[in-house]
């Protein structure tokens, strides 16, 4: 038995997610480096995960990995990977394979291969069972500043933080986040898959802010809208701040 003091637990990342729409490799470097150009502080030597699930055949996966490498983001592996054969080429060249759940926390927004099937329904008689009530989900409460690099995470329930998010900090919740405070950091709502969840704070100036995956950067925060008591939501795949 090893002495090791070592152990192997799981944790939640939010990892940025690439849906590969384009094949091209001169195409995915020049929208990734824009992208590293447009916000280095957050983009660059950043995790990255290239998701194939909409592309009909695999494309030049060596030349994708470069063209990742170049741009400044760390290639995590790919996903949406659809049949065993090209899971075995990507075993072939040394390229990890991420399952739909390992990219969950980037956006919740994750491929999925739904199989629809046939069913003939007979007509049967089934005794009605009562609806049992479901108890509220449990709200996480964070009290005090969140300092840069710390990472406050509320699985499976909203967050609400009675301070400040720092610059460099990161706050995230599979429901909604309030913030009794100054947003300064990185917010990301809905992790999994909610697109009804919201952000809230008391004063709106943040490093960036997401809801299922879809985010804004401080450059598309408006003057009005800075340092403002807001409220973010997610409407039609965009995101929207309304002054509260």
């Amino acid at each position: 038995m090893s002495d090791s003091k070592n152990q192997i637990q799981s944790a939640s990342f939010v990892v940025p997610v690439l849906k590969l729409r384009e094949p091209d490799p001169a195409d995915v470097y020049t929208f990734l480096k824009n992208k590293a150009e447009s916000a280095p502080n957050l983009f660059s030597g950043a995790p990255i995960i290239v998701d194939i699930s909409e592309l009909s055949d695999l494309p030049d996966l060596l030349r994708i990995k470069d063209a990742v490498g170049r741009t400044g983001f760390l290639l995590v592996g790919f996903t949406g990977i659809k049949n065993e054969a090209d899971r075995a080429q990507f075993a072939t060249l040394n390229i990890p394979v991420l399952s739909a759940s390992a990219g969950s926390a980037s956006r919740p927004q994750q491929p999925q291969i739904v199989e629809r099937v046939k069913e003939v329904i007979k007509e049967v008689r089934v005794p009605v069972e009562k609806p049992v009530p479901v108890p509220a989900a449990k709200t996480r409460i964070f009290r005090g500043k969140i300092h840069s690099g710390q990472k406050i995470y509320a699985e499976g329930s909203d967050l609400i933080v009675i301070g400040d998010v720092g610059n460099g900090a990161e706050v995230l919740a599979d429901g909604s986040i309030h913030v009794y405070g100054r947003l300064l950091g990185k917010a990301f709502a809905g992790i999994k898959n909610n697109d009804s969840a919201m952000i809230f704070c008391d004063s709106f100036d943040p490093e960036l802010v997401s809801i299922n995956g879809i985010y804004i950067l401080s450059d598309r925060i408006t003057d009005s809208q800075r340092m403002k008591r807001v409220a973010v939501s997610l409407n039609n795949n965009r995101i929207e701040v309304q002054s509260l």
